[in-house]
Parts: structure tokens; sequence; C-alpha cells
């Protein structure tokens, strides 16, 4: 018996407990793909090391008063150094990766492609300003990479700036 005074006993019926149970589950169906794929974060990833890249790259030009030439391919990003002041030479020197003697380029990550627009490469002369081979100052070159989702970087023609 039931003393007096004292309410109904406490605790979840069984109707209350499968709904928590079936709401749980299906959380969890949506939420699982999203934890356990990689793709999206190494996209993410790959733009800001390709960003770091161009932004480095803008800054060796700017310290060493050189051009530095930025090739994107379907497999690397890379950079090189004109050893010469002479705008439009061969640039063949490397640009090493920084605190280390191996040259500088980074791996386009399975699953991804790069599109450089206009030109399949620029360079930054010794100003940090986009050129082409020949010198001539460029516009804005646009970099697309496309997997999961599209992203943009865009570099600046007047500046350089990299964003």
């Amino acid at each position: 018996m039931r003393k007096p005074g004292l309410g109904r006993d406490r605790g979840f019926t069984l109707v209350e407990l499968v709904t928590i149970l079936v709401v749980a589950a299906i959380l969890a169906a949506v939420a699982a793909p999203r934890f356990f794929s990689r793709q999206a974060f190494e996209e993410r990833g790959f733009y800001d090391q390709v960003l770091a890249t161009l932004r480095y790259a803008q800054r060796v030009a700017i310290a060493e008063r050189r051009e530095v030439c930025v090739t994107l391919t379907a497999a690397t990003v890379a950079l090189s150094l004109n050893p010469s002041t002479v705008s439009g030479a061969a640039c063949s020197a490397a640009v090493n990766d920084p605190g280390s003697s191996t040259p500088y380029a980074i791996a386009v990550p399975a699953g991804l492609t790069l599109v450089l627009a206009p030109a399949g490469s620029f360079r930054f002369n010794g100003l940090g300003q986009p050129i082409d081979n020949a010198g001539a100052q460029l516009g804005n070159q646009t970099i697309t990479l496309t997997g999961a989702d599209a992203r943009t970087i865009t570099v600046w023609g007047q500046t350089g700036y990299v964003q």
C-alpha cells in the first residue's frame, strides 16, 4: 500500500523509453556518417594548405626580391624561384620547405582537382604581385578546388593578396 501524501511512483514508462531510443537511433543514423567520413576534413585541410603555400610564395618573392613561380598541376602545387633578376627567366631554383632542404611542394589528395583561371601557372614578382611568364602584371587569379564541395582562392591582381 501506498502511504498517503507521497504521490505517484517516479520513473519512465515503456512508451517513453522506446520513444527516446527511436529518436536516438535516427540521430545516430544521420550524424554517424559525418563523423566517420574524413573527406570534408581533408578537403578543408588541403584548402588551408594551398592558401598558406600561396602566401608563403608571395612572402619569399618579396623577401628575396625575385620572382617565385607557382605551378599547379593535377598532382601537385609546387614553388620555384627565378634565380635571375631578369623578369621572365626560367624558375630553376627550388624554394625549400621552411626548416628543411626539400623543395616546397604539396600533393593534391585523391578526389580533389585544382583549376587555375585564367592561366595554368603564374609568378609573384618582387613586389608580391601576380605576373605571367613574360613579366606582365595579371588580373585576379582564381584557383578552384573541387571535391565534395567547391572552394575558391583568389589572388588579387594589384596587391597579390591571397584570399
